[in-house]
């Protein structure tokens, strides 16, 4: 039998309307399957997530602790300490609190060296130190109307260094640098040196007017910052636990832990050099090698 040249045709169109179809179908069930795959690894990347943070938010403060006991019996270094096991990397850093600027007890000058220390200049420096004594000028009547009518003073003491944001105006440090730089547990105008960080040290260390504030020795607080990260191997971001303890006021009692926060982070925000030389302290080491 003879096919007409327009039954051919016929049937060329037909098999083009069929592999549209097929097309536009493979197009549809993408469209449709594509998000909910994506969603899916969302999820399951979320949970993921949630679950390592909520282990590592369980597991920090518990850590801190005994690190701060050994601390308190031998010393660890100052600065950040690195140790790697297996996958993952471990970064330890203890912050005793004299060694930090206060913000309730700090005169106008030391505040300005605090200042000075997150890289303002003089005349933000001296506008931000004004502000903070007004902020915490006990009493409904303060200075703060007087120095900026943008300003809104607290007119009670600070009770976390996150307070500093509302003296502050953009930009802002990152939290964990103004916490490398002020505290709420230095309850003196002074700074003990050996326990400072290294920018309020370079500060201290290069004013002049700035020894009237500095005590020699390593004076104790009882108030140390424990800050404890975790990465995994080849990942920028990771974990980072901020515990603030203080010494038992009765014999053989485990220190009380004041604050605790848990924050996702990144090696920049801490301020470590990726390929910075550190110790592994052999407290850290005996820490984590089981975890």
């Amino acid at each position: 039998m003879m096919c007409s040249n327009d039954d051919v045709a016929l049937s060329e169109k037909s098999d083009g309307f069929g592999l549209i179809t097929a097309l536009m179908f493979i197009l549809l069930v993408a469209a449709v399957i594509t998000p909910l795959a994506v969603v899916g690894r969302s999820q399951v990347l979320s949970s993921a997530y949630s679950a390592r943070r909520t282990a590592f938010e369980l597991l920090a403060p518990g850590l801190s602790t005994v690190v701060y006991e050994s601390h308190s019996k031998s010393p660890i270094a100052a600065g950040w300490q690195r140790c790697k096991v297996k996958d993952r990397e471990f970064y330890l850093h203890i912050q005793d609190q004299n060694g930090l600027i206060g913000l309730n007890s700090a005169s106008n000058s030391l505040l300005r060296i605090g200042f000075r220390s997150l890289s303002y200049n003089e005349a933000e420096a001296t506008r931000f130190a004004e502000r903070v004594e007004a902020f915490r000028e006990i009493g409904p009547v303060g200075k703060g109307g007087e120095i900026d009518a943008t300003f809104k003073a607290k007119h009670a003491p600070f009770e976390h260094v996150s307070e500093l944001y509302d003296v502050l105006t953009p930009p802002v440090p990152e939290i964990e640098r103004i916490a490398r730089v002020f505290t709420i547990f230095n309850k003196t105008d002074s700074v003990t040196v050996s326990n400072s960080s290294r920018i309020v040290r370079e500060q201290l260390e290069a004013r002049e007017e700035a020894q009237q504030f500095v005590v020699s020795g390593d004076l104790s607080s009882g108030y140390v910052e424990i800050s404890f990260a975790v990465f995994k191997a080849g990942e920028p971001f990771g974990f980072l636990s901020t515990v603030i303890l203080a010494r038992s006021t009765e014999d053989n009692n485990s220190p009380i832990i004041l604050q605790k926060e848990t924050a996702f982070t990144n090696l920049n925000t801490l301020g470590i050099e990726p390929l910075a030389s550190m110790q592994c302290p052999e407290i850290l080491k005996r820490l984590t090698e089981g975890l």
